[in-house]
């Protein structure tokens, strides 16, 4: 699916390459620049519910919805789009996961370890069902008219998303280090263990408003793990208002046999492109459905490209996974 050029973006197109980039582990908020009410409406076509449930299958992290104001801030769903039209089926995950046990937690103590974690009642609310996810299996409460998305652990009752109302505003009235002591305290408060995570922090500016994200994340023998936490901040406030406990179990991390270099090149070669830009190149675990549980680069690529039959030009872009152990490669997204 290439770029229509009409409605071609290069902040778009970051954007997307962002979440393919962070398949196998969830982009942190300051990789995107736009909410979906500012990308075009042919991207806009289609987000619902039923596309919002397959992004999260998809990519093994919540669709983060701003309640109040009716925007997704980040835009999962439209790269969920991209990989159905490219004909993509969520699949079983081969890691084992923390919280894989049965069901223990009843709907209406699900509803409690919300409330209790919010620190106020909910209105009327839907509840889901249990839903599988890389990290076990959640029971969802989402408070009717907007206002709280929480997400409830369904084996252990421990809440791992919540999303509020998110800040509608463009003022930062915090630096960098009061946002990560708030988002650090929020932690504390609730009792979820950050120690040995790496923290970054980072303005994210939606152009309609700004927010704060600050992110741990584990490394193990130098690539990326499936042990994050995040933290939004609003930065003309300092109130938290979203957060997200990402824990999926993972065995020893092997030394990568193929260097960067290598990598690069396989993906190049796998990729047809003639002679694109290396745009992001990743180590990581992948805990997706695409390699659950290998050690790969995730290499991304782009390049312009003629319109056929026209003047204009397009970004052709291709997201490859390299196996960095075996050199194995595999197109995770194309665009």
């Amino acid at each position: 699916m290439k770029a229509d050029p009409a409605t071609s973006d290069p902040e778009l197109d970051r954007d997307l390459r962002a979440l393919f980039a962070g398949v196998a582990q969830p982009v942190a908020p300051a990789s995107l620049s736009r909410t979906v009410e500012e990308l075009p409406e042919c991207g806009r076509a289609g987000l619902g519910a039923g596309l919002r449930r397959r992004a999260e299958e998809l990519f093994g992290r919540p669709a983060r919805v701003a309640m109040g104001a009716g925007a997704i801030v980040l835009a999962i769903a439209v790269a969920a789009l991209v990989l159905n039209l490219r004909g993509g089926q969520p699949a079983t995950s081969g890691v084992t996961t923390a919280s894989s046990s049965p069901t223990v937690i009843s709907k209406e103590a699900a509803v409690a370890a919300a409330e209790e974690f919010i620190g106020r009642p909910l209105g009327a609310v839907d509840i889901s069902d249990p839903t599988a996810w890389p990290a076990g299996r959640y029971v969802e409460i989402m408070e009717q008219g907007g206002g709280a998305d929480v997400w409830v652990d369904a084996a252990t009752g421990k809440v791992v998303f919540m999303m509020l109302s998110a800040p509608m505003t463009t003022a930062v009235n915090f630096t960098p280090e009061q946002a990560q002591s708030a988002a650090a305290g929020f932690l504390t408060a609730h009792n979820v263990p950050f120690d040995g995570l790496t923290a970054t922090v980072a303005l994210l500016d939606h152009h309609s408003s700004k927010e704060y994200t600050v992110t741990w994340q584990r490394y193990a023998n130098g690539a990326s793990v499936p042990d994050m936490r995040e933290v939004s901040v609003d930065p003309a406030t300092g109130q938290v208002f979203s957060f997200m406990d990402r824990r999926v179990a993972y065995g020893p991390v092997p030394s990568p046999a193929l260097g960067r270099d290598q990598a690069i090149a396989k993906a190049i070669v796998a990729s047809g492109l003639s002679a694109p830009t290396v745009v992001d190149v990743q180590l990581l675990v992948d805990s997706s459905p695409i390699w659950p549980g290998r050690l790969v680069w995730s290499v991304q690529l782009s390049q312009q490209v003629p319109e056929p039959g026209s003047s204009l030009t397009y970004v052709s872009a291709y997201w490859v996974y390299v196996d960095a152990v075996t050199g194995e490669t595999k197109i995770t997204g194309q665009g």
